[in-house]
């Protein structure tokens, strides 16, 4: 990847990374940029990304057509904050595994996909905790090794 005078994140997942840009332009291509060398257009395989758009790249080095997203979504950890629109639990409690001390685990995969919306303060574990406590049915253990989610 290239920045061609911007304000971007790159965000390494699992499977894939997650290119998004804020500000100007990116160039994103996987392997040895040897066509930097020489003026030009850029070469088949570069993918060219905006301000405002959001391209994933798997293992492999292929790119996903970019996608325009809410910047507020996509780079609220900035600020501290996950913003969330209709996400699922599973992937909520990660984004607050990332920043937490003590990890939050849902084994129960319904209780995973529950979508939720919400802005969070990424270092206020507790407000999560006391979110959690609202949803119907939900049930949290507290210990100082983890924050247990059941039904």
């Amino acid at each position: 990847m290239i920045a061609l005078g911007t304000r971007f994140d790159v965000y390494r997942k699992p499977a894939f990374t997650e290119v998004t840009v804020a500000q100007g332009e990116v160039a994103v291509f996987a392997g040895e940029p040897a066509w930097l060398k020489s003026p030009g257009p850029l070469p088949a395989g570069v993918q060219h990304l905006s301000a405002g758009y959001q391209l994933r790249v798997d293992g492999e080095g292929r790119t996903t057509q970019p996608t325009a997203i809410d910047l507020e979504q996509a780079l609220g950890w900035t600020q501290h904050q996950s913003v969330f629109e209709h996400r699922p639990l599973g992937e909520v409690a990660a984004e607050f595994n990332r920043y937490g001390r003590i990890p939050v685990e849902i084994e129960d995969e319904e209780l995973r996909a529950l979508p939720v919306s919400g802005v969070f303060d990424t270092a206020d574990t507790d407000s999560f905790v006391a979110f959690l406590l609202k949803l119907p049915g939900v049930k949290v253990e507290r210990t100082r090794e983890r924050i247990r989610v059941t039904r």
